[in-house]
């Protein structure tokens, strides 16, 4: 079955979807439906040549704009294209959900139509990011702004179960996102959660400053909403501020230039580490269904990495394996409900 796409999610719609898209489809062969204005997403189909019957539109009356409220988005946008594409999942047309739109709407509504895997009260949106070892995962990275410490215990055993199925990561290593890396630190809701995850069975570690998440030496960091997504953007913003840094230097100085040269591989090597678009998008863990969510710049090379992570994700039955190895954690999941 094909991916849904909407086209009329993130900032350069419907090109860079479309686009992304048109990608997936001569590299992968993947078969998609783009949902959105129809008469846009001609326009743009109009600019490519691709195989007819790998690409489908579906019009959607309305689109959910960046700025959207939740609330709006979720009740009174049910023609948008966003709520298609998660009907159509839910309705087993489609094998996943791929969008670079409103990440709240994203949520809200995609929590309304597929609802949680059993025992997971929220989703939550989960962050590759690299580090000086490994990849790590943060978890929560923007999804929920404001959560319980139960709810926090239940994003590190969807981060440790995804790193497990996913990046093959045997007993993954958790930290807490916190101020200090001792016991005790923290508001409330932190030296409860720091407490969770102590008594549970997952590897937990301990506390992880936000300057020792890229050091390698855990492979989740367990966040709420708000700060996980302060984390992400601020890694996302100095990564660019160095790029453009480097590059600035390097068109201002001749010496520079030619040091360039021999550094070549090692700054393309840095803008691959660091390059969002590498990432493709991140998944919403905790659905009863496969959706994925990218950053609102994707370029259209994100947006064909996240489709083809999709389909990879469908066909290596993550949702279900998260689901079978939950219930392995029942017991403890009953006792912080």
């Amino acid at each position: 079955m094909p991916i849904a796409v909407d086209a009329m999610g993130g900032d350069f719609y419907p090109h860079n979807p479309v686009a992304g898209a048109i990608k997936a489809v001569k590299e992968k062969n993947i078969s998609i439906i783009l949902v959105g204005d129809e008469d846009k997403i001609m326009r743009e189909l109009d600019k490519y040549r691709f195989n007819p019957n790998k690409v489908e539109v579906i019009h959607a009356k309305e689109m959910i704009e960046m700025e959207d409220h939740v609330v709006t988005a979720l009740r009174r946008k049910k023609e948008s294209s966003m709520h298609l594409c998660f009907k159509l999942h839910k309705t087993n047309q489609v094998d996943g959900v791929v969008s670079a739109g409103n990440s709240g709407a994203m949520l809200a509504i995609g929590h309304y139509i597929l609802k949680t895997v059993p025992g997971i009260n929220r989703p939550c949106i989960s962050a590759l990011l690299p580090s000086k070892k490994e990849k790590v995962l943060l978890v929560d990275a923007g999804a929920n702004t404001d959560c319980s410490a139960e709810t926090m215990l239940q994003f590190a055993l969807l981060g440790s179960l995804y790193m497990q199925e996913i990046h093959l990561k045997k007993n993954p290593r958790i930290g807490l996102l916190n101020i200090g890396s001792e016991e005790g630190k923290g508001d409330e809701r932190s030296q409860r959660a720091y407490q969770l995850l102590k008594a549970s069975s997952l590897n937990f570690i301990g506390n992880v400053e936000g300057q020792a998440f890229f050091n390698g030496d855990v492979d989740v960091v367990v966040s709420d909403g708000f700060a996980g997504n302060i984390l992400l953007k601020s890694v996302q913003g100095a990564a660019d501020f160095v790029s453009n840094l480097v590059r600035g230097e390097i068109k201002h100085s001749f010496l520079a230039k030619i040091g360039a040269l021999f550094m070549l591989f090692s700054l393309l090597r840095l803008k691959k580490q660091t390059n969002y678009a590498e990432f493709g998008g991140a998944p919403l863990l905790g659905l009863k269904g496969n959706t994925i969510i990218c950053h609102g710049r994707s370029n259209p090379q994100a947006i064909a990495f996240a489709i083809k992570f999709s389909q990879w994700s469908h066909e290596t039955h993550l949702v279900e394996k998260i689901q079978e190895s939950i219930l392995k954690y029942e017991a403890m999941l009953k006792q912080i409900a």
